[in-house]
Parts: C-alpha cells; sequence; structure tokens
C-alpha cells in the first residue's frame, strides 16, 4: 500500500522544527501525478475556513469514512485491514 494514491496531495503544515528527514522518490511522484507541498504561518481563521469549505461540500462523508474511532485506537487501526471507506475518522472528544 502506497501512502500516498495517484493524484493524491500530501501537506506538510507547521513541521518548521527540527525533525528526520524523509525521503521522496521523485519518479514516483512524477508517475503518480502527486503533489507534496508545505504550508507556514497558518492562523486559526485558515482552519475555520478549511471546515467550513469541507461542511459545505457535496461529499458523501459516510462512503469515504470509517468510524469513529477513540485516540487510542489508532494503533491498533493500522494494524487491521481496512474497512469500507477510505479515511477513519477519530473522535479526540472521546480520549
Amino acid at each position: 500500500m502506497k501512502p500516498l494514491d495517484i493524484n493524491g496531495v500530501a501537506v506538510l503544515a507547521g513541521s518548521v522544527a527540527d525533525s528526520p528527514a524523509i525521503d521522496l522518490d521523485p519518479e514516483w511522484i512524477v508517475r503518480g501525478w502527486r503533489t507534496v507541498t508545505g504550508v507556514h504561518n497558518y492562523e486559526p481563521h485558515h482552519l475555520e475556513q478549511a471546515v467550513d469549505l469541507l461542511a459545505g461540500s457535496r461529499i458523501d462523508w459516510q462512503s469515504v469514512t470509517d468510524g469513529p474511532i477513540i485516540l487510542s485506537q489508532v494503533p491498533e487501526a493500522f494494524h487491521r485491514s481496512a474497512g469500507e471507506g477510505m479515511r477513519r475518522v477519530v473522535d479526540l472528544s472521546e480520549s
């Protein structure tokens, strides 16, 4: 399983502290039409805008998500086979 599907976008947000380097295969990125971008100096209103954008979309969230699970179940979720949804919802209020 590849961590980023064809035509996928990876956004690195706020990774300004020292962190380990990651390897990226340029051929894998180019052939898969993938995008890797960074976001820095974002503010709380940017998160509000993103949530508003998602809330106003016509995406059927039930068909693309599994869960919810609580934070303590996240490690186990990586070891199980995927459900029907494309993404796993984590409920932080239950943690």
